[in-house]
């Protein structure tokens, strides 16, 4: 039967040559982006590329599916085959999986220009090869099979003026060109009509005009897979319905199955988790903070009080689940401030003995009230932040940012910044476990023998995940992002003797010296650089974060930059590089 609908798919015209259409633009997008690749050395642009014609590749299945299928009707062939034992099934069955050699032709090719792409950069991070294949595989493959059952269930089911009047109206809304309807609707009523958008839409890659971020590469989030498999279990569900199968017992288990798989699956997508939107929707990047503090009063205020230690145990998979436990130093204030961003839900604050404590929750801010002999406050949160993400892709939480209770009020968002780095000089204990897949990276020890277990005295507690590796030697301690990008330095120990030079020669404070030696170095990820660090540079009492310096001026600007942080601090330096700035701009 196979055979025959071979045959029958190659006479037909009109299947046949949108299908040519299809792979000749899908291998020529390609080919077109290796020259790309030799202007721009970038593996990840070169991936996202890979995938820029998944909608026209929807569109082309859903129309190729349908017009085979219909084919059997307008011919009357269905009948004289339907009149033989299990022939509907057969006809379905085998008609579907010779329209899967198309995505599965797509899927294939793209992984292997890919994979040759990253062996030509001299990357040696074997876990992107993993991403290559899932990213490919969940929106080439995955995101392949759900137009060619959509056209199979039409053709079956509805008439064909019908059939096309579906089909353009579900391409409509699973494209960008829909957005003005979620846009203008939540703009509007400030409610958040997106997530409607989302559910159709999450089949295809989105923000592919935008920027990559190199430590978390393309979305391929938990959810995502989610979405698109309870699309394909769904529609499975409705194809096996169609097929006409003997065995009762056997249509049964099919049904059942596909239906729990797709019931699993929608839970799992609505549970959502960390996730990066950079449009215009209302929990992208750009809206969903400004909206949240043009509502929500920011506060200063000293802490009363000292955490001595903390003990953390994170969960991050789909997002970050948190237990915190802190020693207090007094025992016996009426209230506890601490300062914890608004993303993260407070589930429950108890007690060393594990009783239930009292608190307030307004916004970024916590209070818990003190039971008179308070030792230990445990809470226990769960979320995430659209910017600072943390999930099973990446994860960028570094110390300034309140993803812990941090002692005191203060305020997130910043004047030049999304977010403000949070400056403070505890020099507080910490030991941090967390469980994830991926291997995580920190300014604090790791314990040996223990995976993402770090312990250590500091005032920013830094976790981060991804495309990062140790480039550490036996003088600098150095985290690097791994993926070959446009603009991205090689960030290793000669790279660091260069900014020390400088340091060295423009350094005028005897007794303060600066010395790399003594601190973490992280390479800045794009969404730090873009939206919590000014300059993607930030001096903390352990930790430097670095962002590119692609040339010697620069490598002495980055160490200008580090010195005046040194004696200034970083806020006042900020204030300071804005008006120098505007001062330059209204010459």
């Amino acid at each position: 039967m196979i055979k025959q609908n071979l045959k029958l798919f190659f006479k037909t015209k009109i299947i046949f040559i949108p299908v040519i259409i299809l792979l000749v633009c899908f291998l020529g997008n390609l080919v077109y982006s290796c020259y790309s690749f030799s202007l721009n050395n970038d593996v990840l642009i070169y991936l996202k590329n890979s995938i820029k014609l998944c909608l026209l590749s929807f569109v082309i299945l859903c129309f190729t599916s349908y017009e085979f299928f219909y084919l059997y009707k307008r011919c009357y062939i269905d009948e004289a085959l339907y009149s033989h034992k299990n022939g509907k099934t057969r006809i379905l069955t085998s008609t579907v999986t010779v329209l899967l050699f198309i995505p599965a032709l797509e899927f294939f090719s793209a992984f292997v220009f890919n994979f040759v792409i990253f062996l030509s950069s001299g990357m040696n991070d074997y876990s992107y090869l993993y991403h290559i294949f899932s990213v490919l595989f969940l929106y080439v493959f995955l995101g392949g099979i759900i137009p060619i059952l959509l056209g199979v269930f039409f053709a079956q089911k509805t008439k064909r003026i019908v059939s096309y009047a579906l089909m353009a109206l579900i391409i409509f809304l699973v494209s960008s060109t829909s957005d003005f309807i979620p846009g203008g609707l939540s703009q509007v009523t400030k409610i958040n009509f997106w997530e409607a958008k989302y559910f159709l839409a999450y089949i295809l890659p989105n923000d592919l005009e935008w920027y990559i971020n190199h430590d978390y590469g393309m979305y391929a989030e938990i959810y995502r897979w989610n979405l698109i498999i309870f699309w394909i279990s769904l529609l499975s569900f409705l194809f096996f319905k169609l097929c006409q199968i003997k065995k009762t017992a056997l249509k049964a288990v099919l049904l059942s199955l596909t239906l729990l798989i797709s019931t699993f699956n929608l839970v799992g997508y609505f549970y959502g988790g960390s996730h990066i939107e950079k449009g215009a929707q209302l929990d992208s990047i750009s809206m969903s903070d400004y909206l949240f503090y043009t509502e929500n009063e920011q506060k200063n205020q000293d802490p009363d009080f000292e955490v001595t230690s903390y003990d953390m145990d994170l969960s991050i998979y789909r997002q970050l689940d948190a237990e915190v436990s802190m020693t207090l130093s007094d025992t016996g204030l009426e209230y506890y401030n601490f300062t914890l961003y608004h993303g993260y839900n407070v589930l429950k604050i108890t007690d060393i003995e594990g009783n239930a404590l009292k608190y307030n929750r307004e916004g970024d801010y916590v209070t818990v009230i003190g039971n008179g002999n308070l030792q230990l406050i445990n809470i226990k949160y769960s979320g995430y932040s659209p910017i600072l993400y943390s999930n099973y892709q990446a994860c960028s939480l570094p110390g300034f940012f309140a993803y812990y209770p941090i002692t005191g009020f203060y305020k997130i968002t910043g004047d030049y910044t999304t977010y403000n780095p949070i400056e403070i000089k505890s020099e507080t204990e910490f030991n941090i476990r967390v469980d994830s897949a991926r291997q995580f990276y920190s300014n604090l020890d790791e314990v040996k023998n223990e995976k993402n277990c770090f312990v250590g005295v500091t005032s920013y507690p830094t976790l981060f995940s991804g495309f990062y590796k140790s480039n550490s030697s036996d003088i600098y301690k150095i985290y690097a992002i791994t993926v070959k990008g446009w603009g991205l330095s090689k960030i290793d120990e000669e790279y660091i003797d260069e900014i020390q030079k400088y340091i060295n020669e423009l350094d005028n404070n005897s007794s303060n010296k600066l010395n790399l030696k003594e601190y973490t170095i992280i390479q800045t990820n794009e969404m730090l650089s873009s939206n919590c660090i000014y300059d993607g540079i930030f001096l903390g009492d352990d930790t430097v974060f670095i962002n590119k310096a692609t040339d010697e001026e620069t490598k002495k600007q980055v160490a200008e930059i580090l010195l005046a942080q040194r004696d200034m601090g970083y806020s006042k330096y900020v204030e300071k590089a804005v008006v120098d700035s505007e001062s330059i701009n209204d010459n």
